[in-house]
């Protein structure tokens, strides 16, 4: 026996490619299911917007949303000597879907001045509120800061200014605080509590301060915006008084060369409208920042919903609200990494997502996170499931080279492996005896990795009609055989499907006495589902095969030989038969057919057949249902009675 390389290769063709033309069917055509695409699992961003210091504008919220709730932080005195002493009114109400898809308008309060070296004289204002509007309804008031003292002396000695009022998470309003005094001791201690939040539901204005004057008054709403007020300044030597919504908080006075100058801005009152409830409500978190927080799902889809292991599906995002950092996984938060730092995700976005070679075949899932992170209730989202399958060439890929192998039985009963080198020849050694005694088995197919170990089996016949499971081990060996199924001496055919039926695991096809061709599903796990026949009229065909995918839809499809040489593609999908043509004729010269995968390497599976003369020739495929130009890659093949 020798072997012709592809450098060398015999270019005439042994069969004439037909065109393709429909042919009369042998077997009975299933209704086809109704195709549907893949569904995706409910995935939900929980996402803030924060507006900080100083900002005014409008919100739109999202119709989509499930719920609502805004924070509301006034703004603080901002006192050089510990700024982290500031407080002003805080709060988070709960909005539940009341206004969504509605624009709603904010101001968020300024910080206070304070200054640890002011001049003699220098009036310290206190923090701005925070406000949230509807047109011109009024949502919600948190108060601002009260103004710090000022000193000449030492930082330390900076007097700190009283907070705002606020609702705590209960409802109740909660009372400015005083302001503290410096250590130096010029610095007259703070001035009286700032002004007291007002009644959920009740428009107030803040309470002067102890012997201050009155506050400005009540804020006034205008196209929808809230006009500041600030609060009034304390008389010599006393806080200052309670202010507007906007106010504020508790005033302080400072003493500086024996002059005792005005406090600061008295606080604002907190104010809720009828109906809103506070969720949670404190003094120190916050200061001057407005944040909008809401869930939202959106879909996360990949298709296609199925795919070879070592290629990649489409992940398709649809209704995020904002752009961010993402990490995809593949089936949990603990799966491999498939992609990270993606981070153009806004509103809607494709990413080809790698599936790693060595991935399991069956059913998976992506998993996606926001911020590469699966904690913290951030983003979260689950795709519809799609299946894996190994790529053909893996299914006959016996020495673990990553090139498609050929298997052959001689007279004497030798199982031989002829290692492919990957681009449609050779590779030394070529030629391995893997076992003897094989001239006991009366039919033999290379069905892939049956156990789903990652590794390509044979399954065999014996007289008996025991079917025999031999198991590769990814070197050119075997585990131990395992007996998998009785009564097949009934088959005149058993051929290896792929995976036809579309759930990521290798099936057989056998062909009955009376015709009947039956699907024989495996497990995955070196067993079968539930046989179902899938026609009849099959035992017309001299030979049947699947080459894999010959039509390009990335589904498993059959070639067979009828009496006259032609050569016919049945294509399927899992769903059921989908047509028939004919793609050559002239083939009633050959005397075995079969496909081992991508024998030449260029991604699409080829077709090997061995002619009368035992020359054996690789017939390329266009992925398709055409044919590329068939070159001989041996010859001296007739002394083999199996080829697989």
């Amino acid at each position: 026996m020798s072997f012709v390389s592809r450098n060398t290769a015999v270019a005439a063709a042994i069969a004439v490619v037909g065109a393709l033309t429909l042919a009369a069917a042998p077997h009975s055509t299933p209704p086809a299911a109704a195709a549907s695409g893949p569904t995706t699992t409910p995935s939900t961003q929980t996402t803030d917007f924060f507006y900080y210091t100083g900002t005014q504008g409008s919100y739109a919220v999202p119709a989509g949303i499930s719920d609502l709730t805004v924070e509301l932080g006034g703004g603080a005195t901002a006192p050089v000597g510990n700024p982290s002493t500031s407080h002003s009114g805080h709060f988070v109400i709960d909005l539940g879907t009341a206004y969504a898809g509605q624009t709603l308008s904010y101001l968020v309060g300024g910080n206070g001045l304070g200054s640890a070296a002011a001049p003699t004289g220098t009036q310290n204002a206190g923090g701005g509120g925070t406000y949230l509007a509807a047109g011109n309804t009024l949502i919600a008031v948190a108060g601002g800061g009260g103004g710090a003292g000022s000193d000449t002396g030492a930082v330390s000695a900076t007097t700190i200014g009283g907070s705002g009022g606020y609702l705590a998470a209960s409802g109740a309003p909660v009372a400015g605080t005083s302001g503290t005094a410096g250590a130096n001791p010029q610095a007259v201690g703070g001035g009286a509590s700032g002004g007291t939040a007002g009644t959920p539901g009740v428009s107030s204005t803040g309470a002067p301060g102890s012997a201050g004057s009155a506050g400005s008054g009540p804020a006034s709403v205008v196209n929808g915006v809230i006009q500041p007020a600030l609060g009034g300044y304390g008389a010599a030597g006393a806080g200052g008084g309670g202010g507007g919504y906007t106010g504020g908080g508790g005033g302080s006075v400072y003493t500086a060369g024996g002059t005792t100058s005005n406090g600061a801005g008295g606080g604002g009152s907190g104010y809720l409208a009828p109906g809103v409830t506070v969720t949670s409500g404190d003094t120190n978190t916050r200061l001057g920042a407005i944040v909008f927080r809401f869930t939202i799902p959106f879909s996360l889809t990949a298709s296609p919903d199925s795919v070879t292991s070592g290629g990649s599906v489409t992940a398709t995002i649809a209704g995020l609200e904002r752009r961010n950092a993402f990490t995809i996984r593949l089936d949990s938060s603990t799966g491999p990494v498939l992609v990270f730092d993606w981070t153009d995700a806004i509103g809607g976005a494709t990413i080809a997502v790698p599936i790693p070679a060595d991935t399991s075949p069956g059913d998976h899932v992506l998993y996606l996170a926001e911020n590469g992170t699966e904690t913290g209730g951030g983003t979260t989202g689950v795709s519809n499931s799609f299946s894996v399958s190994q790529p053909v060439w893996r299914l006959h890929d016996f020495n673990g080279d990553g090139n498609p192998d050929v298997m052959a039985r001689n007279s004497a009963g030798a199982l031989l492996m002829y290692t492919g080198d990957g681009t449609g020849g050779w590779a030394p050694p070529i030629a391995t005896q893997v076992g003897s005694g094989w001239n006991g088995m009366t039919a033999m197919i290379a069905p892939g990795d049956f156990t789903g170990d990652g590794h390509p089996d044979i399954l065999a016949r014996d007289t008996t009609g025991t079917l025999w499971l031999y198991p590769g081990d990814g070197n050119g060996g075997w585990g131990p055989r395992t007996a998998i199924g009785t009564g097949w001496n009934i088959m005149t055919s058993i051929i290896a499907a792929g995976d036809f039926n579309g759930d990521g695991h290798p099936d057989v096809l056998a062909v009955t006495t009376d015709g009947t061709l039956r699907l024989y599903p495996g497990n995955g796990h070196g067993g079968w589902g539930t046989p179902s026949n899938i026609g009849t009229g099959w035992n017309v065909m001299t030979a049947i095969l699947s080459p894999g995918d010959f039509d390009g839809d990335g589904n498993p499809d059959l070639l067979a030989r009828n009496n006259a040489g032609q050569l016919l593609a049945y294509y399927h999908t899992p769903t059921g038969w989908t047509g028939e043509a004919i793609v050559g004729t002239g083939w009633n010269t050959m005397t075995s057919i079969l496909s081992v995968g991508d024998f030449d390497g260029d991604g699409i599976t080829d077709i090997i057949a061995r002619d009368t003369t035992g020359n054996l020739w690789n017939y390329p495929t266009d992925g398709q249902n055409g044919w590329g130009t068939p070159y001989q890659i041996g010859q001296g093949w007739n002394i083999m009675n199996w080829i697989g």
